[in-house]
């Protein structure tokens, strides 16, 4: 959403600094428009504390609220919001409803009529270009929110609720930015019809421009006077704002609001500012009274929530905090998939000849045996920095100049292979205008016929380019009787491995096996003979997935024939093996999966992924026992060591449990998680205070003293009759 702005910001400054400006001298002009000049200064009721409080008063701070610096049509840069930040999200609005609602259910009445009718724009010719698709994007709750209010009969407190929130989220995400990012996205579409009214479409939802028209006059002025009501409740206790404070508090919000929406001469912020007053129709003197106000009623419930202590006896923060050896395996055995767990299964069946145990093997079968069951995993491995050109690379560096030069000199030659030349000339000029008038399509044939014949015949071709390409450093591992991948212009392997066991040190001569691709090796290191596959290897490479289906299809064979309708799809043909291999997998390894200790399994866990996670637990367990003088091992077993690290585990986490009652240098259990089996060793421990724990803690308790005190005070002046309706306005 950020990078949107950026992006289109110069749009909107542009946009915004258009209506400002126009605004700004329109009303400053007509600054009679507004209503409130017009309030009396009668006195119409009293604080809390006896303080007489007239009609006026109650009037400018009620239009003060009602517009802020984001009213498109009435900016009020003085107010950062108020009504949003310190009414509506916290429990004022609420308590305010709860206590006087009747005063407020005509106009709720009237706004969910407004509510129930109301269509979010969607583009007359492409109705997925909607307002709908935009809010998904940037308010994702809004459609819900107008869904379920548009659901509600009566009105009632809950609807009042689900209005303020579709209130705040329009706060968020105001229409002006709706209607730039929609016509922003339309202009972005080139293939899309404009839509030849959304210029000029009012964005607002339910035609609702300022807080007013969403919750009525008399809920904005019931608003005011409880910010009254608290001010001079502040002053009583000599703990009110000064005049010179709020003065410069109004002044900073004022230069803050005006750059949240648009580009400003800082030159002539004096010239804003006294328009911005000409706007509203007060001097300064009433402006930072309002403000005064609203400064001691930010400051009394900021105090409220600051005021809460914690006692930690009562609400305890301690956070423990453990440095612990995390012992777990490589993240090759940490599968994922339980199809990975029976490629892994394979792999042991196929080069280990341990009966059926859930440890690792630390002896394997003799090579020669394991060449007969599988070849595909018996490698000669070869460090080697390899250089490539492939042929269509070699075509593209022959100059075209070079290759006319080639034709022409084997004109003769060329003429008995392509019958579309002409034979028997023996000039230059008559072969090459021969050449030049040939169609695209023969031209092509022979062209790349010549550009072949040169790179077979002019080797110092082929080994300029290879002089000049990057060599890349890879482990070329080269089995017996498998399909390699690594090199794509190689097909024959075993004539690779004789011509790399023959190179001495340097580069090696140029070598190609089908003239597509040519290769020049500098052998580092070769393994002294075949040796097995490491399992890492094997699964990387595809062996073990090639493997798995030729040992899986012949089982699959007879599955089919003694339970078919098991393998069957709902139009009776039976599944792929790679459908049902999962299914297939579990029937062949059925018994030896059978022996998987039952105490890891969590409760309802599906089957096929407690073996996956509880494959290697008991392995694992032997390990953290050492019950098997499990230690470095070394040779094809050492792809079985464990890895370890030092981390740390805080009484924050799931897995801090494991720990809690270890004494320093104790081993924990062996625990299943989402990255395998593991066990902790404990360090050392460590305690502090959890500031996130005390900062939610002492959030609860203030959310509650906060609404405490407001309950009392509005139910206060529920009780002393002190609040005023206007007639004209309920």
């Amino acid at each position: 959403m950020l990078q949107f702005f950026r992006k289109y910001q110069k749009i909107f400054f542009v946009v915004i600094t258009f209506v400002i400006v126009v605004s700004f001298s329109f009303f400053g002009t007509y600054s009679t428009l507004s209503s409130h000049k017009e309030a009396s200064d009668s006195i119409v009721t009293t604080t809390v504390k006896g303080e007489k409080v007239s009609l006026k008063e109650i009037k400018l701070l009620s239009y003060f609220l009602d517009h802020d610096y984001n009213d498109d049509n009435f900016p009020n840069f003085f107010n950062d919001q108020v009504l949003q930040k310190d009414v509506f999200q916290t429990k004022l609005a609420a308590e305010l409803a709860a206590e006087f609602f009747p005063f407020f259910e005509e106009h709720l009445k009237e706004s969910l009529i407004r509510v129930k009718n109301y269509q979010p724009y969607r583009h007359p010719k492409y109705p997925f270009f909607s307002a709908e698709m935009i809010w998904g994007q940037y308010v994702p709750e809004m459609m819900q929110e107008i869904t379920s209010l548009q659901k509600m009969d009566l009105p009632n407190k809950e609807a009042l609720t689900a209005l303020s929130n579709i209130y705040l989220h329009e706060t968020k995400f105001p229409p002006y930015l709706l209607k730039a990012v929609l016509l922003n996205s339309q202009r972005s579409q080139s293939w899309m019809e404009p839509d030849p009214f959304l210029e000029q479409k009012d964005f607002h939802l339910f035609g609702f421009r300022k807080a007013s028209d969403w919750f009525g006059k008399s809920f904005i002025d019931l608003v005011a006077q409880v910010i009254i009501n608290v001010s001079d409740m502040v002053e009583k206790d000599k703990m009110g704002t000064s005049y010179n404070e709020a003065k410069a508090d109004l002044q900073k919000t004022f230069v803050s609001n005006l750059k949240r929406k648009a580009q400003i001469n800082e030159s002539k912020l004096a010239d804003y500012y006294a328009r911005q007053l000409g706007q509203i129709g007060m001097n300064e003197k009433q402006v930072v009274t309002l403000w005064q106000k609203i400064c001691n009623f930010r400051k009394y419930f900021n105090s409220i929530q600051n005021s809460v202590l914690m006692d930690q006896t009562m609400w305890p923060c301690e956070l423990a905090n453990y440095s612990v050896e995390k012992s777990f395996l490589p993240s090759y055995l940490q599968f994922t998939s339980f199809k990975q767990l029976l490629e892994f299964d394979l792999y042991l069946k196929l080069v280990s000849d341990s009966k059926n145990t859930l440890l690792l093997p630390k002896k394997f079968r003799k090579l020669d045996e394991i060449v007969k069951r599988a070849p595909e995993l018996v490698e000669r491995t070869f460090q080697v920095k390899v250089k490539e050109v492939t042929q269509k690379s070699l075509k593209a560096s022959i100059p075209t100049k070079q290759m006319w030069q080639w034709q022409l000199e084997n004109y003769s030659d060329l003429s008995e292979k392509f019958i579309f030349l002409t034979k028997n000339l023996s000039t230059r000029d008559a072969r090459f205008e021969v050449i030049q008038k040939l169609t695209p399509k023969d031209r092509s044939l022979l062209d790349d016929y010549t550009l072949e014949q040169i790179i077979n015949n002019e080797p110092d071709v082929i080994a300029k380019e290879l002089e000049n390409a990057q060599p890349v450093e890879m482990e070329l591992g080269i089995s017996f009787s498998s399909h390699q991948n690594e090199l794509a212009g190689i097909e024959d392997y075993q004539k690779l491995k004789k011509f790399l066991l023959n190179q001495k040190q340097g580069s090696s001569p140029i070598y190609s096996d089908n003239k597509k691709a040519f290769y020049q090796f500098e052998v580092i290191n070769a393994s002294q003979d075949d040796q097995i596959m490491t399992f890492e290897r094997a699964q990387k490479r595809g062996v073990l997935h090639n493997l798995l289906e030729k040992v899986l299809e012949e089982k699959y064979s007879s599955l089919r024939t003694k339970d078919p309708g098991r393998f069957q799809n709902e139009d009776g043909k039976f599944k792929s093996l790679e459908e049902a291999i999962e299914d297939v997998g579990l029937s062949y390894f059925q018994d030896f999966y059978a022996k998987i200790n039952k105490k890891w399994m969590k409760k309802g866990q599906n089957p096929l992924e407690f073996y996956t996670s509880a494959r290697l637990a008991d392995f694992l367990e032997a390990v953290r026992k050492n019950s098997q003088n499990w230690g470095n091992l070394s040779g094809l077993a050492a792809q079985w060591n464990i890895q370890k690290e030092t981390t740390s585990l805080s009484s924050k986490e799931g897995l801090f449990s494991y720990v809690s009652d270890l004494k320093e240098n104790e081993l924990s259990e062996t625990v299943i998680t989402s990255d395998g089996p593991m066990f902790f060793k404990v360090l050392s421990k460590t305690t502090a205070i959890d500031q996130d724990l005390l900062d939610r803690q002492r959030q609860v308790l203030s959310s509650e003293l906060l609404k405490k005190t407001t309950q009392s005070l509005v139910h206060e002046i529920k009780e002393k009759n002190i609040a005023y309706f206007d007639k004209n306005d309920v």
